[in-house]
């Protein structure tokens, strides 16, 4: 698609009320951006109500099956096959360097990434630290520290847990990752090498493998992306009937307690896809999904910290900043859960305006997270419009030359990083008008926009859900006067 970004930015001006976009399944080929955006998702759509969250291969993930697979003898044209793949996606170096991530993780992220350094490439098995025990993390972490440690001392307890994990697996690789279940296989094959879940563990990665010859480091994120999806459509003006199949398969895959995972059948529910879900639920029918809608809230206050702020997964992990900011509006909004979380938000603004990031390497994402929670926050504390117009500044001040931003200052702009940034920004500014053009002047022929890598698996290793691009573009320019700033709740609504 070529088209001058004057001509970008007067089109998304001119068609944010297009009408094409509730026309049915005939729509026209020739439509605005914002329509041509909303049709790729739809066309998307499966028969169940999802948006697919499809995840390509991974380097490193075919690196530790080609590995398995040579140590086992295994399969030897899929060692080919997944030889020939590396031999084009050359694997990123592991890090060695951990002063990018939260510090209280690096200790566990050292005894994880030297030991995929020594499963891939024969490097020295390093000592197991004594402090990292395996129980008490989300179920998939679990599993690896057990099989990371078992690696190391061949403990029967660690052996028993493994087998016991991922044969009462409801997926074929456990909870959807891929790259934890190949360190468990890795580790039930030093200690007995011909134990009969090896076979069918392999079996199970190697059915995950993508059309590019490589495998993905999870199987998919179709709930995140289904309820992300679901409301950027309703962001867009897409009328309730058309939504109502995404509401219906997200209802499908709650969990016993409230909560959200990533993609079916996994167990371990999580903030960000509990928020996002029980967010869409409210928009699109309040009273329908009130059920839905408060088991999912009480998930998420039952996850808070006693310092206000809200993990990932489970009560007692590290808060984390961009968990609590999407959690503070579906929380009793002058209730003392409230209060807390509002206070954790505004003592974690970084001096720069910078809030620490989360799953996704882009700043602008904890940002934009943020910004949303405190402007539609009910406490009339005076420190939420300077927390907020520090954060927007940071967001003008670094805004590339071509409109776009990058995941930080001085790289080059993405689709997925100005999405976010818009999203944190006034809609009547500049700077919002000139990263609207970016964006559309970036669409594709078929309505999609592409995006570098933005997620983080274990943070800081890139893997990719490339549909999640276009969902966030929609986000941003489908109705510039409607984000998915979610209003606190009522009183009425209940507790």
């Amino acid at each position: 698609m070529s088209v001058t970004r004057e001509e970008a930015g007067q089109v998304i001006v001119d068609l944010v009320h297009d009408p094409d976009i509730t026309r049915p399944a005939d729509r026209p080929t020739r439509t605005s951006p914002v329509a041509r955006l909303t049709n790729h998702l739809l066309d998307q759509r499966r028969a169940n109500g999802a948006i697919p969250g499809y995840c390509p291969g991974r380097p490193l993930e075919t690196a530790l099956l080609h590995s398995l697979l040579v140590k086992t003898g295994l399969h030897p044209e899929r060692q080919k096959e997944l030889a020939r793949y590396l031999s084009h996606h050359p694997i990123s170096p592991i890090p060695t360097d951990l002063t990018i991530l939260n510090p209280g993780n690096s200790p566990r992220k050292q005894f994880l990434f030297s030991t995929l350094r020594h499963l891939i490439s024969g490097t020295p098995l390093p000592a197991a630290p004594a402090d990292i025990p395996y129980r008490g993390h989300p179920r998939w972490t679990e599993l690896l520290l057990a099989a990371l440690h078992h690696l190391h001392n061949g403990n029967a307890e660690e052996h028993d847990f493994i087998v016991t994990r991922l044969s009462e697996n409801r997926l074929p690789v456990f909870e959807g990752h891929v790259l934890n279940h190949l360190v468990a296989l890795h580790a039930l094959h030093r200690h007995q090498p011909r134990h009969p879940l090896l076979r069918r563990g392999i079996a199970d990665a190697l059915a995950a493998r993508r059309p590019d010859g490589g495998i993905p480091f999870t199987y998919d994120l179709d709930i995140f992306a289904t309820a992300a999806a679901g409301l950027a459509l309703h962001a867009a003006g897409l009328p309730r009937h058309e939504l109502a199949p995404l509401a219906r398969y997200l209802i499908a895959h709650q969990q016993p307690n409230g909560g959200w995972s990533y993609t079916e059948g996994a167990r371990q529910t999580d903030a960000d896809d509990t928020t996002y879900a029980v967010q869409f639920l409210r928009l699109l029918d309040p009273v329908g999904y009130a059920d839905h809608i408060h088991a999912g809230r009480e998930q998420l206050r039952a996850l808070q910290n006693d310092d206000g702020g809200i993990p990932t997964f489970l009560h007692g992990e590290p808060s984390d900043i961009t968990m609590t900011a999407a959690t503070l509006p579906l929380l009793d909004p002058f209730g003392r859960p409230a209060r807390a979380a509002l206070t954790f938000i505004l003592e974690h603004q970084q001096r720069d305006g910078t809030f620490e990031r989360c799953w996704s390497l882009s700043e602008a994402h904890a940002i934009f997270r943020t910004v949303h929670a405190l402007e539609g926050c009910a406490f009339p504390d005076p420190r939420i419009r300077g927390v907020v117009a520090l954060a927007r500044a940071r967001l003008t001040a670094t805004q590339n030359s071509d409109g776009g931003w990058g995941q930080i200052p001085g790289e080059p702009s993405d689709p997925t990083s100005t999405a976010h940034s818009l999203l944190a920004l006034p809609v009547a500014g500049p700077a919002h008008r000139r990263g609207r053009a970016y964006l559309v002047a970036r669409q594709r022929d078929d309505g999609s926009v592409p995006s570098r890598p933005d997620l983080a698996g274990p943070r800081p290793l890139l893997y990719e859900c490339p549909i999640l691009a276009s969902i966030y573009a929609l986000w941003a320019v489908g109705r510039p006067n409607h984000h998915m700033r979610v209003a606190p709740f009522s009183a009425e609504e209940g507790s």
